[in-house]
Formats: C-alpha cells, structure tokens, sequence
C-alpha cells in the first residue's frame, strides 16, 4: 500500500517518442502541481534499462516491449523483491 506523504518513483520503459507513452506519463502526473515531486517518473528506453538500481521504483511500466522474466534477470528480481510490474504489450504482441 502506498503512505500517503511518501514518495511513489515509477520507471517507464518505452521509446521516448511513443505516443502510449507520452500519455502515460501524463495519467500518472498527479495534479495538483505541487504534488508531483513526490511522484518522480523516469523514462527509459528498453536497451537503456539499468542492470542493477532498479529497487528504487515501486512499479515499473512496460510499455511495447516484452518483459525480460527469466529467472535471475534484474526484472524478475524486482518483482521477487516486492517491486510492481505494468506490462503493456505492442498491438503486435
């Protein structure tokens, strides 16, 4: 559950001109303006994603690329770990 006052990091993982992605970002900027520092959001490419640092996102979104879920991949350990995972696959998938 999330503590109201604390801070919610979120990684999107898309490309950076994805038009799902830009307005994801978007749904996900809490209002009012003064509210969104606690609610940071990185955008990552997919190739770009960090191997290791990844506990310090709550959840991550997945945006057209297929999850990495093998067993002992940074991903898979975030998910063990407690972390949250929004997959949202390409029309093609």
């Amino acid at each position: 559950a999330f503590e109201a006052g604390g801070r919610f990091s979120v990684l999107l993982v898309a490309e950076p001109r994805s038009e799902a992605a830009f307005y994801l970002a978007q749904a996900l900027v809490p209002v009012p303006p003064g509210e969104r520092e606690k609610f940071p959001i990185q955008l990552e490419r997919a190739a770009s994603v960090p191997a290791t640092g990844l506990n310090q996102f709550r959840v991550i979104f997945l945006v057209g690329s297929r999850p990495d879920l093998e067993e002992g991949s940074p991903l898979a350990e975030f998910l063990e770990g407690g972390g949250g995972l929004v997959w949202i696959p390409s029309p093609a998938e």
